[in-house]
């Protein structure tokens, strides 16, 4: 493969803003696109422009064009049918929305897989992760405690941002010279502890997940050194006695939530999403090519609530969010929005692994954190309606840029 040239160092600063953008923004609403981070992905498209630059054709770049196309259709079905009438405005911006997030993954893909900086962008991500767990530390005092529920962002939306940024400090952490090691450790410590406390299960998942991949891609690499190594495993022991040294009101909560992991099959929470996840399924059922139409999930109702859900009428189920990315896109756009986007993540999934262990054994260990993050991002998305935000396509340009950047041997 011809090697392009190479991503301008003035794209550096904007991708820093971005990421501290996408990780510290409190203006957070379902469905947003106006953050911190929107303007310096607005300025890197620009600056493509302005260099006449073009995306060189490839499966990416196709299946996120017909993943679009697939969103279109699902509007203008639902109008040719009469199901919807006419497409609301909202739906309209959506699809506006979904043209600026399928950007960010391509810009951010290719500018990555060929800047000299890279490298230390991956390094600021992993800082990021700490600025995150301070936001949210300092958020829990303005709430009252690390027990109350969080005033800027919900515990939910906290748990995904740190699924996408927690895997890099893994990365830093485990890939770093003996000397820094400690250091990258004892972050990696802090960020886990406040992960820990702030009690998103999911996230205590993804956690476990992105550093477990780090771990196995440094090894599968040959790269996996003792002293980093041993200072995560000794961070990671350290988190368990966290519990014994909380306050009572906190230790109560963490009892709580684990508690929660013994009695699933009692726990209102999931129930409630697994009713929404067989919503989405009879949603595709009744509308499998094209789906309900973008954004009409909460606006379309089921009647499958028993008098067994007493806690849930028909009502409150068909007005909730989907809390499951892959199925939202499926009931919303049919196959022909689904297909495009499941290909695309499992492409990103299957050639980002191995791509992922040939760069970190070149001496680029930022790769496994991308990867990981990657894989703890898509596994979030089954209990999150993550994907009409601009960070799942952030994560998902860096994956892409993995693999790119791994296929043209370097930069």
């Amino acid at each position: 493969m011809r090697r392009p040239a190479a991503a301008p160092a003035a794209l550096a600063p904007l991708f820093i803003a971005a990421t501290f953008g996408l990780a510290l923004d409190t203006s957070f609403s379902p469905g947003s696109w106006v953050s911190p981070a929107t303007p310096c992905f607005g300025l890197i498209a620009v600056e493509r422009l302005l260099r006449g630059e073009r995306f060189v054709s490839s499966a990416h770049l196709a299946l996120a064009v017909l993943f679009l196309a697939g969103c279109g259709a699902s509007l203008a079905a639902g109008v040719w049918s009469g199901r919807s009438g006419a497409i609301a405005s909202d739906e309209a911006v959506l699809l506006l929305r979904f043209c600026f997030w399928v950007g960010v993954f391509l810009l951010t893909a290719d500018a990555l897989s060929r800047a000299h900086w890279t490298p230390r962008l991956a390094v600021w991500t992993a800082v990021a992760a700490v600025a995150l767990a301070l936001l949210r530390l300092v958020d829990g005092l303005v709430a009252g405690g690390l027990h109350a529920e969080p005033d800027w962002l919900s515990q939910n939306a906290y748990g995904a941002r740190f699924s996408l940024f927690t895997p890099f400090l893994a990365a830093a952490a485990i890939g770093a010279r003996p000397g820094r090691a400690l250091v990258w450790s004892a972050a990696l410590l802090g960020v886990l502890a406040v992960v820990f406390l702030n009690g998103s299960r999911s996230a205590w998942i993804t956690a476990a997940l992105g550093i477990g991949l780090v771990v196995v891609i440094h090894t599968l690499a040959g790269r996996l050194r003792a002293a980093p190594a041993a200072a995560v495993a000794f961070s990671l022991l350290a988190l368990a006695a966290l519990p014994l040294a909380a306050p009572q009101p906190l230790r109560a909560k963490i009892a709580a939530r684990i508690a929660t992991l013994g009695r699933l099959d009692a726990d209102k929470p999931l129930l409630t999403r697994q009713l929404v996840v067989e919503k989405g399924l009879l949603l595709f059922a009744a509308e499998p090519w094209t789906g309900r139409g973008l954004g009409r999930f909460s606006k379309s109702e089921v009647a499958i609530v028993t008098s067994e859900q007493a806690w849930l009428t028909d009502r409150d189920l068909n007005q909730r969010s989907a809390h499951n990315g892959y199925i939202k896109a499926l009931a919303e756009t049919g196959l022909a929005g689904f297909l495009p986007l499941a290909l695309l993540l499992t492409l990103l999934a299957v050639k980002g692994l191995p791509a992922a262990v040939r760069l970190t054994r070149r001496g680029d260990p930022w790769a496994a954190g991308a990867y990981a993050s990657f894989a703890a991002v898509a596994v979030h998305l089954w209990t999150l309606s993550g994907l009409t935000g601009t960070a799942p396509w952030f994560c998902f340009g860096w994956t892409a840029a993995v693999i790119l950047r791994s296929r043209r041997g370097g930069v």
